[in-house]
């Protein structure tokens, strides 16, 4: 009927196209970075997942740590979230922003490679524009070992 072909359409109108871009953080002094960022599909859209990988190297073992993550939407802090460096953990984000599933570390890794793989879905309620996504890592001694920088254009 013309009630499900106007539903259809409105659905299809209400997604919005989502691209991803990356800047590794760390200084001289952090233990890790990210060299490598990829996501699929490309571009995502709000209201389905993307597939998110972020590769590097970190400089030491890794036996434990903390990961914080801060997301903020037109420049205002929304969310903050702390979890374990290693493992990984799934997170609503507030206001129906969307959600997260992570997939750190697998503890404990020895210096060298690593990948990070993070699962995203953004509401078709988020406003277009920027969503920032600002990730830090610490070892176990409270030192420097990540920090990535996500934007998430929204148009």
């Amino acid at each position: 009927s013309a009630v499900v072909v106007f539903v259809a359409i409105l659905g299809l109108i209400s997604c919005k196209s989502i691209t991803l871009t990356y800047t590794d953080c760390g200084g001289s002094s952090s233990h890790g970075h990210v060299t490598s960022f990829t996501y699929a599909p490309n571009p995502g859209v709000t209201g389905a997942p993307i597939a998110i990988t972020a590769s590097g190297n970190v400089n030491e073992a890794v036996t434990g740590g903390t990961f914080k993550f801060d997301v903020f939407l037109s420049g205002i802090a929304v969310f903050h979230h702390e979890h374990s460096v290693c493992g990984s953990d799934s997170v609503d984000l507030p206001l129906g922003l969307g959600h997260l599933d992570l997939n750190l570390l697998t503890c404990p890794v020895s210096s060298g490679p690593i990948v990070l793989k993070i699962g995203l879905t953004v509401s078709d309620s988020v406003p277009s524009g920027d969503v920032i996504l600002k990730a830090t890592a610490t070892d176990s001694a409270g030192g420097a070992l990540l920090c990535l920088d996500v934007t998430s254009h929204i148009a």
